[in-house]
């Protein structure tokens, strides 16, 4: 997508199932992108720095977010993932994603997913989901509300350090609740 371009809405044509790495990186004017219904995978710096980026929402086609997909997208408040099964490093990291829920069909979350997302409040992970990557959600300095479920079997090291939430040695807690997991750190 042409760096000169200021159109503020960009529509998918619909033969598109994937989008390219850098695709949009650095477009200082793109708000909306409509994804059409045929996608199935957003590349590596697809749309890293688009600073004025506002939302997405993911058809339940799109399986794969690469590597650092939405880095630095400042204005990036709401993300739907639709059904994505594997999210790689760095994808949202510096966004400001208010409220995240990780679709049960996520298998795969790579280190620092979601790091340093300031205005991150909440996040419910769906049943289904079995791990929590390292640092996914490191210094969300917000965060105070996590929903993880029995099918939780390994939280990574540091996944939630420098949040609200209250950690102590080798537990971690939400509210009251000690999560008995096989890794926490």
């Amino acid at each position: 997508y042409p760096k000169h371009k200021t159109d503020m809405v960009f529509s998918l044509p619909e033969s598109v199932t994937k989008i390219e790495a850098s695709a949009f990186n650095q477009n200082k004017h793109i708000k909306t992108v409509i994804f059409n219904e045929n996608l199935v995978e957003i590349c590596d710096y697809a749309f890293k720095e688009c600073d004025n980026l506002g939302s997405i929402s993911l058809p339940d086609s799109v399986k794969k977010i690469g590597k650092e997909a939405f880095l630095t997208c400042d204005s990036l408040t709401s993300a739907h993932l639709g059904c994505v099964e594997e999210i790689g490093r760095e994808a949202f990291r510096y966004t400001n994603i208010k409220i995240l829920t990780i679709p049960k069909t996520l298998k795969k979350m790579d280190i620092q997913a979601f790091m340093f997302n300031d205005a991150l409040t909440s996040v419910t992970i769906e049943e289904g989901v079995e791990e929590i990557s390292s640092q996914a959600f490191a210094h969300c300095i917000s965060l105070e509300d996590v929903s993880i479920p029995d099918s939780v079997t390994s939280i990574a090291s540091n996944a939630f350090f420098g949040t609200k939430l209250k950690q102590f040695d080798d537990a971690l807690y939400i509210g009251e609740k000690l999560l008995s997991c096989t890794a926490i750190g």
